[in-house]
């Protein structure tokens, strides 16, 4: 059985989006749960992983998807005990209907709580979870009963509605 957690912080929005794990906002399908390594070679496994899940349960558009569950796994190794020899990540997969995902990436925990950085321009690093913030619909992170983590995402998998661009004015016309 997977660790849940036992309260739920804010994401980047700074609201509070209710209490972990039940009951969910929405009606949430399970579709897959993940154990991974806690190694990098992770990353690209969750990535492949959820967009072949979510492709199965009828999900359009998933690139959005696939980059926050390579953030939020690449988090959990190179920033938890999880990273360590031994260690694991749990990733579980839910959806409601084919319009939005829930990924809840599940690790060690460790000395420092995923938030968003502002890193400086030349920074390599520190990213990730802008990246998530401006992706996912909502995000969070929790604790778990077991001293662990639990970082969560929901990201719409339909694309969003075509934008139209008016056609300029034939200038043929409007000369005449």
């Amino acid at each position: 059985m997977s660790p849940r957690p036992s309260r739920e912080r804010a994401g980047s929005s700074g609201t509070t989006t209710g209490h972990f794990p039940f009951p969910f906002p929405f009606p949430f399908l399970f579709l897959a749960e993940l154990v991974l390594p806690g190694e990098l070679g992770s990353v690209r496994v969750a990535r492949h992983c959820v967009k072949t899940v979510l492709t199965a349960a009828g999900h359009r558009d998933v690139t959005g998807v696939q980059l926050v569950v390579g953030e939020l796994v690449a988090n959990a190794v190179l920033h938890s005990i999880s990273g360590l020899a031994g260690g694991l990540i749990t990733l579980d997969v839910r959806a409601v209907g084919d319009t939005l995902a829930r990924l809840d990436v599940m690790d060690d925990g460790g000395l420092t709580v995923p938030h968003v950085r502002r890193p400086d321009a030349l920074d390599c690093s520190g990213r990730g979870l802008h990246l998530v913030a401006e992706t996912a619909l909502r995000w969070g992170v929790g604790d778990n009963a077991l001293g662990g983590r639990v970082t969560w995402a929901e990201v719409r998998t339909t694309e969003d509605e075509p934008v139209t661009v008016p056609k300029p004015p034939d200038r043929a016309a409007a000369e005449a």
